[in-house]
C-alpha cells in the first residue's frame, strides 16, 4: 500500500481525541486525492470545514516539500556525498535526477517515508508533515527568508510582485501559506522544526471554544 492510515477506524478514533497518522510510501503525488479525501472528513468532523481549501493548499505544498527532501538524500547516498560537506556539489545534477526519477518508490524502512499527523489540542488542530533527514545550514537559511518573507506581506498580490521582483525560483508556496494563513486570521499558522534526525513542518488550524 502507497498509504498507510493508523488508525485504520481513524474517524471514530479522531472523533474520540486520538492522533490520526498517514505515511507514504512511495513519490507518487496522485496519492494526494486520497489524503484530500482524508482531509475533509477529519475537517468536518472537527466542524473546521471552512479551513478545507486552505489545508488542502497547505499539504500539497508541504508533501511536495517532504517528498523532495527524502528524494534528495537517497540521491545524495546513491552519489556517495555527504549532503551538508559536499551540498553545492550534489546540487548541481539534483534536478536532473528529480526528473528521471520522479515515480520511483521509496525504498524499505520508515526512513525513507513522510509522515502526515493529525493532532488535537485543546484550542487547535495541529497538522504535521515530517519527514526524515535535517535540513543543512544553506537550507535553514533559505526556509527563514521564506518565513520572512510570508510574514511581511500583506497579500498574495504582493507576495507575487515581490517574487517577480526578486527573480528568484523557490520558497513562494511556504510564504503563500502564511500569507493564505493570516488572511484567514490564523496568527501563526506555520512553523518548522528540524533535530535529531527529521524535520517537520506544522500546520495549525485554530478550534473555537
Amino acid at each position: 500500500m502507497p498509504i498507510l492510515i493508523e488508525p485504520k477506524s481513524y474517524l471514530s478514533a479522531f472523533e474520540n481525541g486520538e492522533n490520526v497518522q498517514i505515511q507514504y510510501k512511495r513519490f507518487q503525488l496522485e496519492d494526494l486525492i486520497r489524503v484530500y479525501d482524508i482531509v475533509g472528513e477529519l475537517l468536518l468532523k472537527a466542524k473546521l470545514d471552512s479551513f478545507i481549501p486552505f489545508v488542502k493548499t497547505s499539504l500539497k505544498e508541504l508533501v511536495q516539500n517532504a517528498v523532495k527532501a527524502t528524494q534528495k538524500r537517497i540521491y545524495f547516498q546513491k552519489s556517495g556525498l555527504d549532503i551538508s560537506k559536499n551540498y553545492e556539489e550534489g546540487m548541481v545534477n539534483f534536478s536532473e535526477f528529480l526528473q528521471s526519477n520522479k515515480n520511483m518508490p521509496i525504498p524499505d524502512g520508515i526512513l525513507f517515508s513522510a509522515e502526515i499527523r493529525f493532532e488535537q489540542m485543546k484550542d487547535s488542530l495541529r497538522i504535521v508533515v515530517k519527514n526524515y533527514g535535517e535540513v543543512t545550514s544553506e537550507e535553514r537559511k533559505s526556509l527563514e527568508l521564506m518565513f520572512s518573507r510570508g510574514k511581511t506581506m500583506h497579500s498574495v498580490q504582493e507576495l507575487l510582485e515581490n517574487e517577480v521582483k526578486q527573480k528568484e525560483g523557490g520558497g513562494l508556496g511556504i510564504s503563500m501559506i502564511i500569507v493564505l494563513g493570516r488572511s484567514l486570521k490564523i496568527n501563526d499558522p506555520l512553523k518548522f522544526e528540524s533535530k535529531n534526525g527529521f524535520t517537520e513542518f506544522v500546520l495549525t488550524i485554530p478550534v473555537n471554544s
